[in-house]
């Protein structure tokens, strides 16, 4: 913010009125003056009869722990000299102004469903409560049902979905279907009629079939208790009750919106509380010199509250809890500044927000000279902040648990339609985690919910500093937008850390110019990738993408295969690749660096079943085994003498598809599989080209659903043993594990397959990766226990103070860790050349007493007993893959890891 517009914003907080007092409470008399305590006001009526008498410096005040019924037009505006001035007086809770009126007098017409008449109620009712506390409109199926109640729709046209599982059992003609018409949107739809499996609406729209719906606002949904009506013709509700409602307090939405500003400026309003719209707690247009300080904004019918056209607006320090639609919504304004508030519990309740793409959200923000420091916003059905315009600083904020309701969004968000090109917008310091996602209603289970979002085609946001944890896609998702820097921010366990992708909704506006540097990429588990980077239209090594250098890219668990990379360069590639092809391949990132350290993933007890693969040595035949091919041309054979040793099975292409996107499928015998058991896949493969990925998905047979995670393998020309464990997300009990090829990369080989159900112990990362944040805006000291290091290896120990929103990857530096270590680092064993292919040397500081070499299954291969040498050549033949060498000294023990490569 402009350093004069601030001082001016505070200028006026602190300014004292003088002018005419004004007092309101509960028990007051609209007859008397209102000028002291004694001659209160009662109601918000006669305040809004005397607004335009009020004068700048005129202060009105509301009594604590009183409740106004009613709403409050604000028509009269203060000047530069004396704001006009709302607040309270006396001790206590602050004062409220509702929008609600009292249900009673109810009536049993059926078991467990109760009538009241409202006569108060207009056309439409937002919120009920029971005892204070918003309840559930009735719904069908409800929300604890199985996949959040949604049933799923087959086919559809621009006015109606088919679900060929639907009934007419219930005619559902005049209710409302709230239709999951894409991810990010909850559509309400009225139904104009019901015939069969067919639901037609009264307006059209579009439809993503296979996804889901549910309906609502119908009294023959009304099934749990709470669950309630509002039949708008006759003014009648309906409740289901299993106890009697009229021993209970039952409020109902009557006002449309409490609060409202339009034109004026100069206004204060602060330690007040509103409660109980139905559409909107506070409207504010074309105003300015306003600030909104130290208020509650509770239980909004749909939105809490709307800015629209107002400059120099301080709004701080506020409460907003319980908004079934958005939070905050603030469009064209300069000169915003919202600090130090709580924005939580926004649209949580699947159709009870509204119908667009950025409805559920908590925070939207759009316009010019905007400073967004120290809220926290917490609990979001959508997206937690979104922003767009110009000279716009998101500083220091926590946004945590979001795409909740719906998802395709992310805790900071924006989108931009590309003109005008948007400049200077900064997100620094913030703090952003636990996307939750909401794959419910869309025919899968896969979650869209990211940390970062730059969608597409927005431009020149800094991002500085920044944390973001546990979000279940992505950490950072930069899609068709151009000029982002990226730059020293700790990602840390999340779906997959950065994901830059250039695609076809907006195929004109490629990722250029952009800057990472200096951040720490960091997957806790061997199934979330590190980085993936993707075009459609050019190579990933082309200069106009930008800038990548000095970055951690870290798994501990498997710094293999850690960055996908997918472009179109005559062939599609679509490729899961090595921290080293990556430098080579593209050129990028020549001063980064992997993991300081390595873990075992799991160590097997034993297997607990026989070989679920029909056909695992192909001596004989490859029986058992199928293909499928995109365009038809790919095919699997017996390859004679060509295996690991023996036979193989062979898959090649047999023909060019003169595509950039073909593909096989190498597909196994189904077997059953269930969840809550592990599984472990061994395989022998190679490829006729060196750095090939394949990927491994296991899939229900003859369908496209995913059993358990998928996994990529890098191939080299000879063969390579891999392991991996299969956690299966359901029961299937024809699954089967199917390796996808792309065309153009060569003829790959199969051997030795193995699939067993196994006893496993996994590794807990918890125990070797520290990460800690500071959600304050005070120093926070953490004290190291043990030997740490950082993701660049440098050494951590002791006192460690984490400066105000600030975050720390560390790793535990253990004996048995290879991998990148820092220059500095004190190695007392090593081996070289690592990978090794004949024979490894192992060099020591002290005398070597004893080697051991065990493979990954902790089988022992072969042991040695030293004879004082500090020098020692290891020239046992081993198999390509991954081994444990124990090397015990004069003094210490230490494990190193060992990669043979044949």
């Amino acid at each position: 913010m402009k350093p004069t517009i601030l001082l001016l914003v505070l200028l006026i907080a602190f300014l004292q009125t003088h002018g005419t007092n004004y007092y309101l409470s509960d028990s007051g008399n609209d007859l008397l003056d209102g000028k002291t305590e004694n001659t209160a006001w009662k109601t918000t009526s006669k305040l809004n009869s005397v607004m335009n008498s009020l004068q700048p410096g005129d202060s009105i005040f509301f009594k604590c722990n009183d409740t106004f019924k009613g709403q409050i037009f604000i028509s009269k505006s203060g000047d530069s000299s004396n704001n006009i001035y709302f607040g309270s007086y006396g001790s206590g809770k602050k004062p409220v102004i509702s929008g609600t009126t009292t249900i009673t007098n109810w009536v049993q017409t059926k078991t467990n469903i109760w009538e009241a008449t409202c006569a108060d109620c207009g056309s439409k009712v937002t919120n009920f409560f029971i005892n204070g506390l918003p309840q559930q409109i009735g719904r069908w199926p409800n929300a604890s049902d199985p996949n959040k109640g949604y049933l799923s729709y087959e086919s559809s046209s621009t006015d109606q979905i088919v679900d060929n599982q639907l009934t007419n059992t219930i005619d559902w003609t005049g209710a409302e279907a709230v239709v999951r018409r894409v991810r990010w949107v909850l559509g309400r739809l009225t139904i104009k009629s019901h015939m069969g499996t067919t639901l037609q609406f009264t307006s059209n729209s579009s439809f993503s079939n296979g996804f889901g719906y549910f309906i609502q606002n119908d009294p023959k949904t009304l099934d749990q208790h709470g669950e309630w009506y509002y039949n708008p013709n006759n003014k009648k509700f309906s409740l289901y009750s299993i106890s009697d409602p009229n021993g209970m307090i039952t409020t109902a939405t009557k006002l449309d919106y409490l609060l409202r500003l339009n034109g004026v400026g100069y206004i204060t309003i602060e330690n007040l509380q509103f409660s109980g719209s139905g559409t909107i707690t506070l409207d504010i247009n074309n105003c300015n010199w306003l600030i909104l300080k130290n208020n509650e904004f509770n239980y909004s019918g749909e939105n809490g509250v709307r800015l629209n056209g107002s400059n120099n607006v301080l709004f701080e320090s506020n409460l907003i809890n319980h908004t079934n639609n958005n939070a905050v919504v603030q469009t064209g304004c300069k000169d915003f500044m919202m600090r130090n508030n709580l924005i939580k519990n926004t649209a949580l309740i699947a159709g009870m927000g509204l119908g667009g793409d950025t409805d559920y959200t908590s925070v939207m923000l759009g316009g010019t000279n905007l400073m967004i420091e120290n809220n926290s916003v917490d609990s979001s059905g959508y997206v937690g902040l979104r922003f767009s315009g110009d000279l716009i600083t998101i500083k220091n904020n926590v946004i945590s648990n979001f795409c909740i309701t719906k998802d395709d969004g992310g805790g900071l968000y924006t989108w931009s339609q590309g003109t005008p090109i948007n400049y200077s917008r900064k997100l620094i310091g913030n703090i952003v985690i636990n996307a939750i996602g909401a794959p419910e209603g869309t025919g899968g289970n896969e979650i869209a919910a990211e940390g970062i979002y730059i969608d597409d085609r927005s431009a020149n946001v800094d991002i500085i500093g920044n944390s973001v944890y546990q979000c279940g896609n992505n950490g950072i998702y930069i899609h068709n937008s151009s000029r982002i820097n990226i730059h020293n921010n700790n990602i840390y366990n999340n779906g997959n850390q950065i994901l830059l992708r250039h695609d076809n909704a907006a195929a004109s506006f490629p990722i250029t110019n952009c800057v990472i540097d200096s951040n720490a990429f960091v997957s806790r588990t061997a199934n979330q990738l590190v980085a993936s980077y993707e075009t459609i239209d050019k190579n990933l090594s082309f200069p106009d993408l930008g800038a990548f250098d000095v970055n951690s890219y870290c798994r501990p668990m498997d710094d293999n295969q850690t960055i996908r990379t997918k472009y179109i360069n005559g062939a599609q590639f679509n490729e899961t690749i090595t921290f080293e092809s990556w430098q080579t391949n593209y050129h990028k990132d020549l001063h980064s660096n992997k993991s300081p350290i390595e873990l075992e993933q799991y160590k097997v007890n034993g297997a607990i079943s026989s070989n679920y693969f029909l056909n695992s040595d192909f001596e004989s035949n490859i029986s058992g085994w199928t293909t499928s091919s995109k365009y038809g041309n790919g095919r699997i054979v017996l390859a004679n003498g060509e295996g690991n040793p023996g036979n193989a099975l062979k898959a090649s292409f047999i023909s060019s598809s003169g595509t950039a996107d073909g593909y096989m499928i190498v597909i196994s015998n189904y077997f059953e599989m269930t969840q809550g058991r592990t599984y472990r896949l061994r395989f022998s493969a190679r490829c006729s080209s060196s750095d090939v990925s394949i990927k491994m998905v296991p899939r229900k047979n003859g369908a496209a659903n995913k059993v358990a995670a998928e996994k990529s393998f890098v191939l080299g020309t000879s063969y390579t043993d891999f392991e991996t464990l299969i956690a299966p997300d359901l029961n299937e009990p024809f699954s089967t594990i199917q390796f996808e090829i792309l065309e153009f990369r060569g003829n790959v080989w199969f051997d030795n397959m193995e699939i067993v159900e196994v006893d496993v112990e996994k590794t807990n990362p918890d125990d070797y990766i520290l990460f800690e944040y500071n959600a304050s805006n005070r120093n926070k000291n953490i004290s190291i226990p043990d030997h740490f290091i950082d993701a660049r290896g440098n050494p951590v120990s002791g006192n460690l103070v984490l400066k105000p929103y600030s975050s720390v990857i560390l790793f535990k530096k253990l004996n048995t860790a290879i991998g990148f270590l820092s220059e500095a680092a004190d190695l007392n064993v090593s081996l070289y050349p690592n990978p090794a292919k004949n024979q490894v040397t192992v060099k020591s500081k002290k005398e070597i007493i004893f080697i051991s070499i065990t493979d990954s299954s902790g089988r022992l291969i072969k042991s040695y007993g030293g004879s004082g040498e500090s020098e020692f050549i290891l020239s046992c033949p081993l198999h390509a893959g991954l081994y444990l060498v124990q090397v015990k000294t004069t003094d210490q023990t230490e494990y190193k890891k060992l990669i043979v490569r044949n």
